[in-house]
Order: C-alpha cells, then structure tokens, then sequence
C-alpha cells in the first residue's frame, strides 16, 4: 500500500520534470516530417547571398501540383517538357538599390532545360557568351546548368546579371549526359536554333527525344535532327519506320550507306527529307540538296561521333 503512495505521489513529479526537460533541445536536431529529396534540394540550391546582393525572405517551392500558382496557364507547357520542381528566390543590395529574382527550374534532364531555354529565348532575347547556354534580354538573363533551366529576373535597377549568373551556374553540381548529342552535329554555316521535343516530332510518333538543330547555309535553311537508339533494337526500329511509312501512305525509297540504311521520304507536305538509320543514333536530314550532300554530311556527323 505504502509503495502503490509512493508511486501515486512521484508520478505528478516525473511528468513535471519531462515537460520541463522537453522545453531544452536544439530545433535543428528535431525532425516533425520526413521532406521530400526534391524539395530538400530546391531548398538548399539557391544561398542566401549572391556576391554582395542578400536575400528577401525564404525560398519558395513549387512541385508538379502547385506550380500553377506562381505561372498559371504556362504550367502545362513546363510540366510536358519534363519540370519536377522550381525554386524561386529574391535578392536585394544593403542600399536597395538593386533588386533582382531568381527562378531554378529543376527538369528531368540537362537537355530537357536546353529545350525549354530555347523555347523561351526565341522572343526577343539575344544568346550570351557564358560556359553554358544563356540569353540576354530586357526582362534579364537566363542560362542552363546541368538539369537546371535558370531565369535571373531584373526588379529594380541594373543588377551584374552575368556576374550573379556565374555565381548561381557555380553552385550548381548535377550533371548528366544528354547534352553530349550536340557534339554529334556538324560544324556547317550558321547554326539558328537548337530544339528538343520530347514526343512526336514531325507528327512521328517513333520520334521522341529527339534534338533538332536548325542552320543557314548558302541561302538555304536545313535541319538536323538526332536521337540516340538501343543498337539491340535496330532491327525493331527499321520494321517500325516501314510500317509507319506505309500505313500512313507515305511514299519513301531505301538507299544504304556503310551498310547501314537511309530512308528518303516524301512526306505529303511536299518536303523531301531523309532519315538515317545508323549504330546508337537516328539522324534526319532536310533542306540538303542532293543524295552527294547528303551522305557528305552523314559522313562528317559519324566522324563526330567516334571522337565523341
């Protein structure tokens, strides 16, 4: 009885003693939910100072389901060209005098966010000469790094926008490989444009991830288009091209070049294109004048990509 007492009269103390010990601990030891990687990444991309420019206030996230809320009715478009996350910072001088933003929209990968740089660049920007792609325009300047598409937004004033994009493309680690196609395209006249589509390229279903590359030469616009194939599946891809072709009544000769096939098409829309077939990779040829041309510059893109 006397110990049942006892335990009835201590019982009031260790609760009082474990409330008051629960008050002392380090918040940054406490963990209430477990955070996404993505968000634990966004969250830590961007520092608090940028050169002698300080931030305004936190980081802002925005995944897939929200990101409507920062550009709503341009959502879809970031969303179908590959975007997981964006995290948007903004950043001011001591004598706020200059003010600027800083959007980092994370893709799946390095060319998704080539495809989406270039998609935006072509209103009213100018390329910049950066270690990575970048435009310049009246809004401020936007460049890629890794998976990374990066909008630095001009608020008040004239912020160094090359000097804090040096310094944002140098926090910057991730890499991948996809970019490594572009050193697959020929040096050949002026280059206009660099495009990826991720689906249905030219309507043709069998061509997705494809990098398309637009030029000028000799008076003439061509393209090339490129995307890498599984060299054990070559076969399927050849059986898949013929029955796209015919099913769709488009008329199309085979030719072989170092053994490997060229489809010259004629689509309905009246352009003669050409479609090669080759080890690793599907290359696309329009614009070019004759067969001879053709396979000069097939030959040139295969040399390009052995030293690759």
């Amino acid at each position: 009885m006397r110990i049942r007492i006892l335990l009835l009269v201590l019982l009031p103390l260790v609760l009082v003693v474990l409330y008051i010990e629960g008050q002392d601990y380090e918040p940054h030891m406490v963990t209430f939910s477990e955070e996404d990687p993505l968000q634990r990444k966004l969250n830590s991309l961007l520092p608090d100072r940028i050169d002698s420019y300080f931030s305004r206030g936190t980081s802002r996230i925005y995944l897939k389901d929200n990101l409507y809320e920062y550009i709503d009715g341009h959502a879809e478009y970031f969303i179908g060209a590959g975007f997981s996350g964006l995290v948007v910072k903004e950043y001011q001088d001591k004598r706020d005098l200059h003010q600027f933003r800083v959007e980092a929209y994370r893709m799946g990968k390095a060319i998704e966010a080539l495809g989406v740089l270039e998609d935006e660049a072509a209103f009213g920007s100018s390329p910049v000469r950066m270690d990575t792609p970048a435009y310049l325009s009246d809004e401020g300047l936007s460049f890629i790094k890794g998976p990374y598409y990066v909008k630095i937004v001009k608020l008040k004033g004239m912020p160094p926008l090359r000097r804090i994009a040096s310094f944002i493309s140098d926090t910057i680690t991730e890499h991948d490989s996809s970019l490594n196609i572009l050193k697959e395209f020929p040096m050949i006249g002026r280059v206009i444009r660099t495009e990826y589509h991720r689906e249905g390229y030219r309507g043709i279903e069998l061509l997705r991830e494809v990098v398309a590359r637009k030029y000028t030469l000799d008076g003439r616009e061509l393209t090339i288009f490129m995307k890498k194939t599984d060299s054990k599946g070559h076969e399927d891809t050849y059986k898949a091209l013929i029955n796209y072709f015919k099913s769709n009544d488009i008329p199309f000769d085979i030719k072989e070049i170092n053994d490997n096939t060229l489809f010259i098409v004629n689509d309905p829309f009246g352009e003669r294109w050409s479609l090669y077939l080759g080890e690793g990779r599907l290359v696309g040829l329009s614009g070019f004048r004759d067969l001879k041309e053709t396979k000069e510059i097939l030959q040139s893109i295969n040399k390009g990509a052995r030293k690759g």
